[in-house]
């Protein structure tokens, strides 16, 4: 069943996670040959493992707590919202850092990461759904659930299945505008030839 339930409650859960290209792109990074020289495998490019702004613990901010049960949210002051240790952000691929590829749209990133089928692949489904806005970095939480809706059925659309296999969707256009629905339609009918019901 492809619902309208949120993806992921975490902030460290992103579309890329979600997809499953985040540790393709990790370990792009991994082997670029400055890693190589300093020694930093794919860890160092997750803001949740070894990568992690030490401060901050990759979140990028610092949380306040102004009484027992109040709090704000202050930038890191030592990666300034960029998730990552300093190690970590001097390497790059293409001339962009683990970082500047997080905060790429799926637009941007399927252009950026062209050379890479099993990365583009389900990027250009997301782009084909009307949904190049959404960034790569962006936490799953905030998509809204028919946004979060059409990324499990990039998800399901990416998969290699043989067909025979049922989807129920949810009330799948809710919230579309025609433009959105009609993308939506298309990729249905997709799955349909690809023998599914």
């Amino acid at each position: 069943k492809i619902s309208q339930d949120p993806i992921g409650r975490s902030v460290n859960s992103t579309p890329a996670s979600y997809i499953g290209i985040w540790d393709k792109i990790r370990e792009l990074f991994a082997k670029q040959p400055e890693a190589k020289k300093r020694n930093l495998a794919s860890g160092y490019f997750s803001f949740h493992s070894k990568g992690a702004c030490p401060d901050c613990s990759g979140s990028g901010y610092e949380r306040i707590f102004l009484t027992a049960d109040f709090s704000v949210d202050k930038l890191c002051q030592t990666c300034h919202g960029k998730r990552f240790q300093e190690e970590s952000l001097l390497i790059e691929y293409k001339g962009k850092t683990i970082s500047d590829v997080l905060e790429m749209n799926i637009a941007e990133a399927t252009f950026f990461f062209a050379d890479h089928r099993s990365i583009v692949k389900p990027l250009r489904i997301l782009e084909q759904m009307g949904m190049g806005y959404l960034t790569l970095g962006q936490p799953t939480s905030s998509l809204s659930g028919g946004e979060a809706q059409r990324v499990k059925l990039t998800k399901e659309l990416g998969r290699q299945r043989g067909g025979n296999m049922l989807y129920v969707l949810d009330e799948p256009t809710t919230g579309l505008s025609l433009y959105d629905t009609a993308l939506l339609l298309k990729l249905l009918d997709k799955l349909v030839a690809g023998g599914n019901s």
